[in-house]
């Protein structure tokens, strides 16, 4: 009885859920992926702009496992709980898992932390305590933001950077974010002629002027954190406004 082991080559490759004939196939198709993916990431703003170049949100990590067939899928969030009283610390821990659509089969996957005793850096060189004011679900999902973004990451920042961007999430450059963040430009409204109400400039108009909060509150946190309070005050039935005076209180 022979020993004798045969080396068998594999006539596919795989990329997400598609299977491609060789490697050279991979990078026409890759390029190709990133060159649309540029143009979502682009048109919908899913960034944020540093000094050395445009680091992704996860939106835009999300989209690009979808366009390959990937989906996050969160295995657990483990919470750990530090102190007591007014300075008792929560730590939530999430495990992300990379799955397959094709087969259901988990191709990769990551951890991340927060912490409710975070501490982020202004601009002007102050400093403010991200969660504070926030209910816990927001640290919590942060979490999971985070590791969503880094298990993409470890598959696919290559396929990100052929589409002109960091291969670092924006979310895991966060405590640098607030010191060297700047947004897309944006147009210049047209000055009024009419008084205006006595309020903080940049204000809401009205309750239903999100725009104005998001321009606010992106310039003092990250993305994802104005989101989450947009949210809680929404479902408090409170407008814009309410909102933007809040963050102003807590951070501005």
């Amino acid at each position: 009885m022979s020993n004798t082991k045969e080396l068998v080559l594999q006539s596919s490759v795989q990329l997400g859920s598609m299977e491609l004939a060789t490697p050279r196939d991979v990078v026409v198709t890759a390029t190709a992926v990133a060159k649309e993916l540029a143009n979502i990431i682009d048109s919908k703003r899913l960034y944020v702009t540093m000094k050395n170049g445009k680091y992704v949100k996860v939106e835009g990590w999300a989209t690009l496992g979808s366009m390959l067939g990937i989906t996050p899928k969160e295995r657990s969030v483990v919470t750990f709980v530090e102190g007591e009283g007014p300075e008792r610390v929560h730590q939530f821990e999430a495990y992300i898992d990379l799955v397959r659509n094709s087969d259901g089969v988990v191709i990769g996957g990551a951890s991340a932390i927060c912490r409710t005793d975070e501490v982020l850096k202004r601009k002007d060189g102050g400093s403010y305590k991200r969660w504070g004011g926030m209910d816990l679900n927001a640290p919590r999902s942060m979490a999971i933001t985070r590791a969503t973004s880094k298990a993409l990451r470890i598959a696919l920042a290559w396929i990100m950077v052929l589409g002109g961007y960091k291969p670092t999430p924006a979310e895991e450059m966060e405590g640098v974010i607030d010191a060297e963040f700047s947004e897309p430009a944006k147009p210049v409204a047209a000055q009024q002629t009419a008084p205006a109400q006595a309020s903080a400039p940049g204000s809401p108009k009205s309750a239903s002027d999100w725009t104005a909060f998001y321009t606010y509150a992106d310039s003092l946190m990250d993305h994802e954190s104005a989101v989450k309070i947009s949210e809680e005050f929404r479902a408090r039935g409170e407008g814009a406004v309410e909102a933007f005076e809040h963050v102003r209180a807590n951070f501005g």
